[in-house]
């Protein structure tokens, strides 16, 4: 530069200075220049302005202060020792290619003015500079021009930024689409492959299947087996579906039909047997059940149904029924004799018993007669009973421990106290439970209030995870030696030992006062 005119314009300097006041942020400026002079002339009128500007006198020196501090914008003499202008517009320009950099020069020579814009200038202006105002125009019109250039800068990243998302969000969505088109593609062929078998299956049974809608009862689909059962193919059915209701019995057609639908329009499941006519007019029973069908809201559209022809199997259940009746009859009447001959044996024995005068001799026969009472008793019960199965304990031990006290004639006012769970017992546990019962009943009887005036006797039957527990206990003088030694002495003894091991069963005596044995045998779930 060859010179600097003082400036004429005060009135933009004060402009400027009132936006470096109001707080707009403080640009630099970046001034190469190898006059001085020139230089402190702009920096003076530019700080005045409210600018902060950075002075260099070379190229190199201007590269410097640009990597150390940054520059919005800088003014490049053309004409410089060591390189000027247009050195330094390519080395600026790879540093910031957005920086503005105006090239001043002493010469207006048309071809460097071309050259500099070519180099990237952003604007050219000639020296002497008469008007310094036209320096801060310049200044303020190409920090605009950069703010814009920023700004769109900003705006293509940003746009590009959405571009870019939006891609990848389109990508996921197609990927997602081409999943969802392959999910769909296999479950409609698993669909197409599930209704195949379906069809399959359902035109392969015997029953009979059927849909209908809910709302019009009108028939959707049936089954072949219709031709089979009624002797009209479905495609007839579907045309006319008024041809089933005419093999139904005129009785109960209409409750029946009417009873379906409340039922499943109610969501719950129709299943109920109807009298009807089959293809050659021959009576039949069929069990229909009908199911409820709901949307993917949860509501009924549909009701899918199966006929089938049950006839055969409710004529067995009656020929088995019947032949139960008449084996219950019979079986009934074999314990009834065999009560009669058992009791025509106590009857013997009771004769016998009155025709012997040792007593010891009469009491062996009259515990042979409560012994077989005892089992007489268990046929009695079964004859008396509905059930074959097992023995009521509940009702046969209050009768044996009566008929026993009864049989027994003591002075002593007994205390009969019974504790009985409601058990039956199969016939082959129930004889030899019985005959326990017998034996230690009848002890306690015999022996256990001998010289009272008064006695209590306790019996109890209870049931509890799989096992029996039958206890006897009375408060008499107790028995003269543990349970287990008397086995040796009294033929009882030995019997209920060996009804105990016959049941897979354990006994006990329990601590007194009097006798009190305890026995504990299974029964499986009774």
């Amino acid at each position: 530069m060859r010179g600097v005119a003082m400036a004429r314009g005060g009135g933009v300097r004060s402009g400027a200075r009132r936006e470096s006041v109001s707080g707009v942020r403080m640009y630099r400026i970046l001034i190469a220049d190898d006059e001085p002079v020139v230089r402190y002339t702009l920096a003076l009128y530019l700080e005045d302005a409210g600018y902060r500007v950075l002075q260099a006198g070379t190229v190199r020196e201007a590269l410097d202060l640009f990597d150390a501090e940054g520059a919005d914008i800088a003014f490049i003499d053309w004409h410089m020792p060591g390189g000027g202008g247009a050195e330094a517009l390519p080395l600026f320009a790879s540093r910031a290619p957005t920086l503005p950099v105006v090239v001043v020069s002493g010469t207006n020579n048309v071809s460097d003015v071309i050259r500099a814009l070519q180099l990237g200038a952003w604007d050219f202006m000639t020296k002497p500079i008469v008007d310094l105002a036209m320096v801060e125009q310049t200044l303020e019109r190409c920090l605009v021009r950069a703010r814009l250039l920023r700004d769109e800068g900003r705006l293509r990243e940003h746009l590009e930024e959405q571009v870019l998302q939006r891609s990848r969000e389109l990508e996921e969505a197609n990927a997602q689409l081409r999943r969802e088109i392959a999910e769909r593609r296999d479950f409609e062929a698993a669909l197409g492959e599930s209704e195949a078998r379906f069809r399959q299956l359902v035109e392969n049974i015997h029953e009979l299947f059927w849909v209908r809608d809910v709302f019009t009862w009108r028939l959707l689909y049936i089954s072949p087996a219709c031709e089979t059962l009624f002797g009209v193919s479905p495609k007839q059915v579907i045309e006319k579906p008024e041809l089933l209701h005419h093999f139904l019995a005129q009785s109960n057609r209409e409750k029946f039909v009417e009873e379906l639908l409340q039922t499943v329009r109610a969501g719950e499941v129709f299943d109920a047997e109807v009298q009807a006519w089959g293809a050659h007019g021959d009576d039949m029973v069929l069990r229909v059940r009908a199911f409820p069908v709901r949307d993917a809201a949860g509501h009924i559209y549909r009701v899918a149904g199966v006929a089938e022809d049950v006839t055969q199997r409710r004529q067995a259940e009656r020929r088995i029924l019947t032949s139960l009746r008449e084996k219950e009859i019979l079986l009934k009447e074999v314990h009834h004799r065999v009560k009669n001959n058992l009791q025509l044996v106590v009857s013997l024995l009771n004769l016998q018993a009155s025709s012997v005068y040792d007593v010891r001799d009469r009491a062996l026969l009259l515990d042979s007669r409560n012994r077989i009472a005892s089992m007489a008793l268990v046929h009695e019960e079964l004859y008396r009973s509905d059930d074959l199965s097992g023995v009521d304990f509940a009702d046969y031990l209050p009768r044996l421990a009566r008929k026993l006290q009864s049989a027994f004639v003591i002075d002593v006012e007994l205390d009969l106290q019974l504790d009985v769970a409601p058990v039956m017992l199969p016939v082959d546990i129930a004889i030899p439970c019985g005959l326990i019962l017998n034996e230690l009943i009848a002890n306690a009887l015999k022996h256990a209030f001998a010289e009272r005036g008064h006695g209590r006797l306790s019996v109890s039957l209870q049931c509890q995870g799989g096992r029996a527990v039958l206890a006897v206990a009375d408060d008499g003088v107790g028995l003269p030696a543990p349970f287990e030694a008397l086995g040796e002495r009294t033929l009882g003894v030995q019997l209920v030992r060996s009804l105990v091991q016959q049941l897979g069963g354990e006994l006990r005596q329990q601590p007194g006062p009097g006798a009190h044995i305890v026995i504990s045998f299974p029964v499986g779930e009774v």
